[in-house]
């Protein structure tokens, strides 16, 4: 258990179920596939990308994403320095506010019950300004919008807008770390906490 797990809210009792039939969720994984060759194809030689979560609007499911530097960078070494914007396109056009990279990125702590500081984790959940996609109105989330029913039904959000998830260590030396399998899980369920908690406010 690590300090950052809150007490599950009592809605959160089950794991996400979708609804997509077989054939189009192997359309849409083939796209995801086919964009994330092309992204790290399109880097140069001896740049670094970073493995990142990615919940896309239309995707079945949440998926292990490649992310380049920011240009002028061989490799990220915070998520300021991450080109996000192959992901989420259209952000810094959309919200004037995220060219403040404070605004609609929220970090979440972990770290095992009495492991020292050096070894916590941040997981920086990135995502398109909620009230500026309402009055656009931007694409809404099917994915978010199917976990949230699918553990707490009648929630009623919608959420609105792909979003990013980003992982990395701050001490001793700030960098980046790749994403796992293993590790979705743990960030589907907070990402329901934080949306069902207030968490994003």
């Amino acid at each position: 258990m690590s300090e950052s797990q809150a007490e599950s809210p009592p809605c959160l009792n089950s794991s996400p179920r979708f609804s997509h039939s077989v054939d189009d969720c192997n359309a849409i994984l083939d796209d995801l596939h086919k964009k994330n060759k092309d992204v790290a194809n399109m880097v140069q030689k001896g740049t670094k990308l970073s493995m990142c979560l990615y919940i896309g609007c239309a995707n079945c499911d949440a998926h292990l994403v490649h992310v380049p530097p920011l240009p002028g960078f061989d490799k990220a070494e915070n998520h300021k320095q991450l080109d996000v914007f192959t992901w989420l396109p259209g952000v810094p056009y959309r919200s004037s506010t995220f060219s403040d990279s404070s605004v609609c990125r929220l970090t979440v702590p972990r770290r095992e019950w009495g492991a020292p500081a050096h070894e916590e984790l941040h997981y920086i959940f990135i995502y398109y300004h909620q009230e500026s996609e309402r009055l656009l109105p931007g694409p809404v989330n099917n994915l978010v919008n199917r976990m949230i029913e699918s553990t707490c039904p009648g929630f009623g959000l919608p959420w609105y807008g792909d979003m990013l998830i980003v992982k990395s260590k701050p001490n001793p030396v700030p960098m980046l770390l790749p994403m796992k399998d293993s590790e979705v899980s743990f960030v589907q369920e907070t990402l329901i906490k934080l949306l069902t908690t207030g968490g994003f406010a």
